[in-house]
């Protein structure tokens, strides 16, 4: 049988992808609520410190009527509530942000989460449905640049280091065009650790030899050692020096 519903003119609210197949809303619920933080002290009371806003909420309860004028004089039976309650389950699907205009104001960026058809006697036919909507909350995006440096394609000295080569559309990921070595790429390609073994054997060296020369007792032999190792450790302290310094192109060692 025909829906008992008449057929009445709609009222301002709408939603634009149901214009056409909602007849009209018999209910609007709006909702808006803030959530304040809140923590206990000492004393017994209770504050609060932080407020965030929580999406806007909508509630809406249309209507569509099987029967349809198809002119002034004829009405007829359709599937109209069918084809609402196909475009609502697709928006909601689709999850697309809506327009939806009240008697209360305008909403933007809302999405369907909620939607109910039930059917009874008292529907007939005809689509009583309720649909709930949630504001989809956005945030201002903020540009950040930096550039990260090239690391060198081997060891050596930094004129023998190679920075990658790439476009112009590169050169966020390529960062500078110029190189200059860090303190722990230097460390890294002057290899204290074998520098540090160096100093060592020398000053095992230098120690034996001043023991076996005092042993025999020959002093000027134990002055003599100890003259040479001094000589081997400021050579080599030196040799490493202008090793790191030609690494940090000031001048010195290639």
């Amino acid at each position: 049988m025909p829906s008992p519903f008449a057929i009445y003119t709609p009222r301002s609210t709408s939603v634009a992808p149901l214009v056409g197949l909602a007849d009209g809303y018999l209910s609007e619920d709006h909702e808006i609520a803030v959530d304040v933080t809140r923590f206990p002290v000492e004393s017994g009371a209770t504050l609060g410190d932080h407020a965030v806003k929580r999406p806007d909420r909508l509630r809406l309860v249309g209507w569509t009527s099987d029967l349809y004028p198809s002119d002034a004089a004829n009405i007829s039976e359709t599937d109209r509530p069918a084809q609402a309650w196909a475009e609502i389950r697709r928006l909601a699907a689709a999850r697309e942000p809506l327009e939806v205009v009240t008697i209360l104001g305008v909403y933007e960026d809302m999405l369907i989460v909620r939607a109910t058809a039930p059917v009874s006697m008292q529907t007939a036919r005809g689509l009583l449905f309720t649909v709930e909507f949630e504001e989809v909350q956005t945030a201002p995006l903020q540009r950040v640049e930096f550039t990260i440096p090239i690391r060198p394609t081997a060891s050596g000295p930094a004129a023998d280091r190679v920075p990658p080569t790439g476009g112009a559309d590169d050169e966020l990921a390529q960062g500078p065009t110029t190189y200059s070595p860090t303190a722990e790429e230097v460390l890294d390609s002057a290899d204290p650790f074998a520098f540090i073994g160096d100093l060592a054997n020398v000053v095992g060296s230098t120690v034996q030899n001043i023991l076996a020369a005092g042993r025999e007792g020959d002093v000027g032999g134990v002055f003599s050692a100890l003259g040479t190792g001094s000589r081997q450790l400021v050579d080599g302290a030196g040799a490493k020096i202008e090793e790191i310094r030609g690494s940090f192109d000031l001048g010195g060692g290639a």
